[in-house]
């Protein structure tokens, strides 16, 4: 009697199928398996390295501006098993001698040259080193950021830099309360824009300030101040060499009027009604900060027959031009 050949196909087929599958089963006891002392998978992890630089990619600044760049050199590691469990973990990588490298030193230039990263307890942040950019005149120019090591596994970092001639919106906010008869309260507004000359100069600009007045109102006799619109003029330089602002504000005085109106409080008593002239001569507001702008509160002096301390917000706004 003849056998099939098709059924010792199918036969040999079968038991190729079968001894497949406990191979696979075999090689996956042993990948995963950790069970009865049988060795688990070996573990795998993957490094790379690389400079983290903070502010990176293109940034712009005004001529006399500093910029601060933080550098970091970073390790990740990623896989399994040596506690990664599949995460990545990253960790700053002391001793690495880090340079800062400025293509156009006519836009700009870049202190210290070098730095060498620090151990993981000090630092920026941690284990991080700080480079200063100087923004010299208008024109673009790249930073680039190497590790100096012959061996060494950390790729290059490049920012772009673009130096502008920058405008200023300065505007300031003050307030004086006089602390003789009735207090009443001033308040002035200013806003202009100044642009420095190529030496960082700036033309003198008149520009509007906006006063407004108040009395207080006590039982009986109302108060009331007058204080109309005048002007100042804003003068200043900008330092290129250390990246200084300086602005000077000279206000023109303010002939203010307080009146005061009592009415007839008794019979045969006459009413009050008499209006003060004053002069009140706010003195000049002097900043000194940095060219990239500015924003705080300064102390600022109104002479009206005595001194007045009263409080200015200044807000410097850098705008570069296109």
């Amino acid at each position: 009697m003849k056998t099939s050949p098709h059924k010792n196909i199918v036969s040999v087929q079968w038991w190729t199928l079968s001894l497949r599958g406990l191979v696979l089963m075999a090689l996956m006891t042993s990948l995963f398996a950790n069970i009865g002392g049988v060795e688990a998978a070996p573990n795998m992890a993957w490094t790379s390295t690389w400079l983290r630089v903070t502010p990176s990619g293109s940034i712009t600044l005004c001529e006399g501006e500093k910029k601060v760049f933080q550098v970091w050199a970073v390790q990740s590691e990623w896989g399994w098993g040596g506690g990664l469990a599949g995460q990545i973990v990253e960790s700053y990588m002391a001793g690495q001698l880090v340079a800062a490298i400025v293509d156009n030193s006519q836009v700009g230039s870049i202190a210290p040259a070098t730095q060498v990263t620090p151990g993981a307890a000090s630092g920026i942040g941690t284990g991080g080193v700080q480079f200063v950019f100087k923004a010299k005149q208008i024109g673009r120019t790249e930073i680039t950021f190497s590790d100096l090591a012959p061996s060494s596994t950390l790729p290059d970092e490049t920012v772009s830099v673009e130096v502008k001639r920058c405008k200023y919106r300065v505007v300031v906010f003050s307030t004086w309360t006089i602390p003789d008869g009735f207090k009443p309260r001033m308040f002035s507004v200013l806003g202009a824009d100044v642009e420095p000359d190529a030496t960082g100069a700036f033309a003198p600009v008149v520009t509007p300030v906006e006063n407004f007045a108040r009395g207080l109102t006590p039982f009986a006799c109302p108060v009331s101040m007058q204080a109309p619109d005048t002007e100042a003029t804003i003068t200043g330089q900008l330092d290129m060499s250390n990246g200084t602002l300086s602005l000077a504000i000279d206000y023109d005085p303010v002939p203010a009027t307080v009146r005061v109106t009592c009415p007839e409080v008794a019979p045969g008593v006459s009413p009050i009604d008499e209006g003060e002239p004053r002069v009140l001569i706010p003195e000049r507001l002097a900043f000194s900060g940095p060219a990239g702008g500015y924003s705080g509160n300064l102390p600022h002096i109104l002479d009206a027959y005595m001194s007045v301390t009263g409080l200015s917000t200044l807000v410097v706004l850098a705008e570069p031009q296109p």
